[in-house]
């Protein structure tokens, strides 16, 4: 019978190198091991419901440098604010875009053709809504396709596939069947993508983050550290849209 998950997240503290550090510290009985994440938020400590905070100290301190040189890095990021105009970048399975407006009064939809999404609006205002349906209308079909291509490996079979609009998962599952996949993620490589559905059917058979579940995701996604790592150094540029 699976566990029901048990969570809590409180915000702490800890002096590093005689600089204040905070931080959330997020508890839960679903993982095996203490992880640390670093994106626009801060700094966030993932740990076991049964580790001390002597350990979760011992861990921090323990990654003091690369907890400064992320800090650092993501602090040097100036906000990213789109303008929905002709010659902006986009993302799309990886590779850069060039987004073309052609505002007319008759105009719907968004159209790729090479490396440039040409987008048809009534008004400049319709420009972000007619490239996010064009994204997710693209998600839908490639997620379908390699949902149904990949399950076969793992030996699961899931009941259905939704888009998901989740602020800070790009994919989840439940014990109905249900695989929830983030649009945005269409922007990723197909690696990429394909490591985001390894890990959420793999969790159709642990539903949780033990040695087991990671075995799955290994057997079918060998390379998988490095695609998650390539996710989550493109976290924040992804989100913009």
């Amino acid at each position: 019978m699976t566990r029901r998950a048990k969570i809590t997240e409180t915000t702490r503290s800890i002096y590093l190198g005689g600089r204040e550090v905070v931080y959330v510290l997020r508890r839960t009985n679903r993982r095996r091991t203490i992880g640390l994440i670093i994106n626009h938020e801060g700094l966030k400590v993932a740990s076991p419901w049964h580790v001390s905070m002597a350990e979760i100290y011992a861990m921090i301190e323990k990654s003091q440098d690369w907890v400064f040189n992320k800090l650092e890095a993501w602090h040097a990021q100036q906000p990213f604010v789109r303008h929905w105009v002709s010659g902006e970048k986009l993302y799309f399975l990886g590779r850069e875009i060039t987004l073309c407006v052609d505002i007319s009064l008759l105009g719907h939809g968004a159209f790729l053709s090479g490396n440039t999404l040409t987008v048809y609006a009534a008004d400049p205002e319709s420009v972000c809504g007619n490239v996010i349906s064009w994204y997710r209308d693209q998600a839908l079909k490639r997620f379908h396709q390699r949902v149904s291509e990949i399950a076969p490996h793992l030996h699961v079979a899931p009941q259905r596939l939704i888009l998901s609009i989740a602020k800070h998962q790009w994919g989840s599952c439940n014990s109905k069947g249900e695989v929830r996949l983030n649009w945005r993620l269409i922007q990723a490589s197909s690696e990429v993508i394909d490591y985001v559905v390894i890990h959420e059917l793999a969790h159709l058979k642990h539903m949780d983050h033990s040695p087991r579940f990671w075995a799955a995701v290994e057997s079918v996604c060998p390379q998988y550290r490095r695609l998650r790592e390539e996710l989550r150094e493109k976290d924040v540029l992804y989100r913009t849209i």
